[in-house]
């Protein structure tokens, strides 16, 4: 048995993939009890561990995000008016804004998670043809192929500059001329940017490029796949069950 029928991620067909990460990134952003959320949170990790998938990739990822959500808990929980938990000088914790912290950390989590598990190890030739195959419009599938192909150009290209202001003596420091110097860089960074995009566009249009992008195999819809579809819809009853009871 190779590789792809021992893993069930890459056995799926990707317009499974597409669905079951939409699905489970829209019932997580709908969801309003906390409790409701963890179904959504638990079935990619649990994927994810029968995949064998690697989980170190999105550690530096998940340390990022989380540490987004506690700044943002921090300018959010002092105006979240109801019953106080802890007050610290002028600052007023109360348990909606704890309850509202809470919701925010289980659905961003579910929602990288899901999207991580089902569409980060599938090629984006295959995304692109799924999408189009479940009737995304064919100029918005081209916009984000060319999206995910050109992101790490463009990194790259970031890299080389702040490489250049490193080598020029630049240390960023918390005053007007680092802020005006990054504001000078981001400005650079678009004028490359969108000079490298005409030449693609140039070339693509050379090799006869019609704003379509191949796949790199046939979609085949298998019961495994319906097996899938049919587990999000589970997972679905479960997160309105857990919702909607008293």
């Amino acid at each position: 048995m190779n590789a792809r029928g021992r893993d069930p991620l890459q056995s799926m067909d990707p317009r499974a993939r597409v669905i079951c990460a939409a699905g489970l990134c829209l019932v997580a952003a709908l969801a309003q009890a906390p409790v409701s959320v963890v179904p959504a949170l638990l079935t990619p990790l649990v994927v994810g561990l029968s995949a064998r998938f690697p989980f170190q990739r999105l550690l530096w990822t998940g340390l990022r995000l989380n540490g987004l959500f506690a700044l943002m808990a921090l300018s959010t929980l002092p105006f979240v008016p109801g019953p106080t938990w802890q007050t610290f000088g002028p600052i007023s914790v109360t348990y909606p804004g704890l309850s509202l912290v809470g919701m925010m950390v289980l659905k961003g989590n579910a929602l990288v998670l899901s999207c991580a598990i089902f569409l980060s190890t599938m090629e984006s030739p295959n995304l692109g043809h799924a999408l189009a195959r479940l009737g995304v419009p064919a100029k918005f599938v081209a916009l984000m192929m060319s999206v995910i192909r050109y992101i790490d150009v463009l990194q790259e290209e970031h890299g080389r500059m702040r490489l250049a202001m490193r080598a020029r003596g630049f240390r960023p420091r918390l005053n007007w001329l680092t802020l005006q110097t990054h504001a000078l860089g981001v400005g650079a960074l678009f004028l490359r940017s969108l000079e490298r995009a005409e030449r693609v566009a140039a070339a693509m249009k050379c090799r006869g490029h019609q704003g379509l992008y191949l796949a790199t195999r046939t979609l085949h819809w298998r019961r495994r796949d319906t097996a899938w579809i049919m587990l999000l819809v589970a997972v679905t009853a479960g997160m309105l069950w857990l919702e909607w009871k008293p």
